[in-house]
């Protein structure tokens, strides 16, 4: 970057790299200053949104991907990413509509409706949490789905 320090080109891939390396603190640095020149990329949202997930700092990463989505409303990895991190901060309310919105397009995605049976679940929305439940197991007999249903 030194050699060609205007090149965003150059910076997103080198940030990926740090990222990849698990230099973390450097790459969240990369994807920002990229952010700050090309502010209409997702992809940079994204993977800063990751960082701060794999941080535990949810409250910066619902902001950055929520920046993501101001920049592409549509794009499906920034939605689910965005949905665990209001999963994790346990505004389970939030999480389940992106959860909702996410499966309205992939109706047949078996994570998704996992993640909202558990977010359901620990918003106190048992009935709910159960018919989930019960719908993955009858879908694909799960070991881990038919203990959680004992319980």
């Amino acid at each position: 970057l030194e050699l060609a320090p205007e090149s965003n080109e150059i910076r997103i891939e080198y940030a990926d790299t740090l990222l990849d390396t698990g230099n973390i603190a450097k790459a969240a640095e990369e994807y920002k200053k990229y952010i700050s020149e090309k502010p209409d990329t997702p992809y940079a949202y994204y993977n800063l949104g990751l960082i701060y997930l794999k941080e535990k700092k949810y409250d910066e990463a619902i902001e950055i991907l929520k920046k993501g989505l101001d920049v592409d409303a549509d794009n499906k990895d920034i939605k689910l990413e965005l949905a665990k991190a209001y999963h994790f901060r346990k505004d389970y309310k939030d999480a389940i509509k992106l959860y909702d919105e996410l499966l309205a397009k992939m109706p047949d995605d078996r994570d998704l409706k996992y993640n909202k049976a558990l977010a359901l679940q620990a918003d106190g929305s048992y009935k709910e949490a159960i018919e989930y439940y019960n719908a993955l197991y009858n879908e694909n007999p799960d070991e881990n789905i038919k203990k959680l249903l004992k319980n």
